[in-house]
């Protein structure tokens, strides 16, 4: 290898270990979910200068945008690239990363090195963007998604290399565990009483077209998250429409949001028909309550299948005995999995385990 290429590669590999460390030292600093995943895309886009990062949080349940990060902001062709992710059939796709060992790939390996063979490629990379490589990752919240990266170079760089596919499967990997963490931390502040129903009404091109007083709030709130979460729950509900039942879809028009002080919010999509064929979205939005997070709770803190049936059980009041009667196991093995339970959650009993998924508020 020439001089000029080992300096380049050495430079390189010193880059990704400096990111490496200020990632793992994140994770571990105690950062909300948004501060934390604010300075992630920061640090992608610092290791990664050339290129185009989309770095997006998503409801693990709705794969609904929650927000989108750093510079990147491609909205003009969220639509089209959402309705790719769920409708075409296509390659390297978020779904299809998801059930993989290691959630990283590139578009030129999953198609053998011909591009042209994705529809993203074709209509949205190169005919919009004037990208020509992808490197696509997922970051997991246990089975289910919570954040998506895509790194886009164009024509004139080199495609993405073995040691940037590993560097970004180690850096998510870092990523997933502070973000478990935060989310825990959230869980844990407490939930503040939810606040009424609020209502916004859009036009198709997101303009709001009415409001009520709690809705008005919302959207101050969420600033300029507001444009691309609606785009997404448009998008969602567009593609959920004329699903039919054709396509079984991974998804439904619904999305959790943290709204900060303990305050969780449900947001719902659904399509209205006006006078004269115009069509408007609406956007509902409610506060949530502890028993309609637990999915998102147990996720955070990694249970198993089986700890998760166990939880079930003991949500509704069965004892050890009953507990063991319905899964067909002994009364050892149940209390093995609340061993297990206790150790993940820091708590020392059932009473405190109740406590700390906060089921005995209201």
């Amino acid at each position: 290898m020439p001089n000029a290429l080992k300096e380049l590669a050495a430079l390189q590999k010193h880059r990704f270990a400096l990111a490496l460390d200020s990632i793992s030292a994140l994770s571990r600093s105690g950062y909300g979910e948004e501060a934390l995943l604010e300075r992630a895309a920061k640090l992608l886009e610092k290791t990664f200068p050339a290129e185009f990062l989309i770095f997006a949080s998503l409801d693990p349940d709705s794969f609904a945008i929650t927000r989108l990060y750093g510079r990147s902001h491609p909205q003009k062709f969220m639509s089209r690239i959402l309705q790719n992710e769920y409708v075409d059939d296509d390659w390297n796709k978020f779904t299809q990363l998801l059930q993989q060992r290691s959630p990283v790939n590139t578009l030129t390996h999953v198609t053998g090195g011909d591009k042209s063979r994705s529809i993203r490629y074709r209509e949205v990379y190169r005919k919009h963007l004037g990208m020509e490589h992808e490197l696509r990752a997922v970051l997991r919240l246990g089975k289910k998604p919570a954040c998506v990266v895509s790194l886009l170079r164009p024509a004139f760089l080199p495609d993405f290399s073995a040691s940037e596919q590993r560097f970004l499967a180690a850096f998510c990997a870092e990523l997933e565990n502070g973000l478990r963490g935060a989310l825990v931390a959230q869980f844990e502040e407490g939930f503040a009483d939810p606040s009424g129903m609020g209502l916004v009404i859009l036009n198709e091109d997101i303009s709001v077209n009415a409001v009520n007083a709690i809705g008005e709030q919302w959207m101050f709130e969420m600033g300029d998250r507001f444009v691309p979460f609606a785009r997404s729950m448009a998008s969602l509900v567009e593609i959920n429409g004329h699903a039919g039942g054709k396509n079984k879809l991974p998804f439904t028009p619904h999305a959790r949001w943290y709204a900060g002080n303990g305050r969780w919010l449900s947001v719902t999509g659904s399509r209205l028909h006006a006078n004269g064929g115009a069509r408007k979205l609406s956007l509902v939005v409610e506060g949530m309550r502890p028993p309609q997070l637990h999915s998102l709770l147990f996720e955070a803190y990694g249970f198993t299948d089986r700890e998760r049936e166990l939880l079930h059980c003991a949500l509704r009041g069965s004892s050890t005995k009953a507990i063991a009667r319905e899964l067909r196991i002994s009364e050892y093995t149940v209390q093995d999995y609340f061993k297990s339970i206790f150790d993940k959650t820091g708590v020392r009993s059932r009473r405190d385990l109740m406590a700390k998924l906060m089921l005995d508020c209201d």
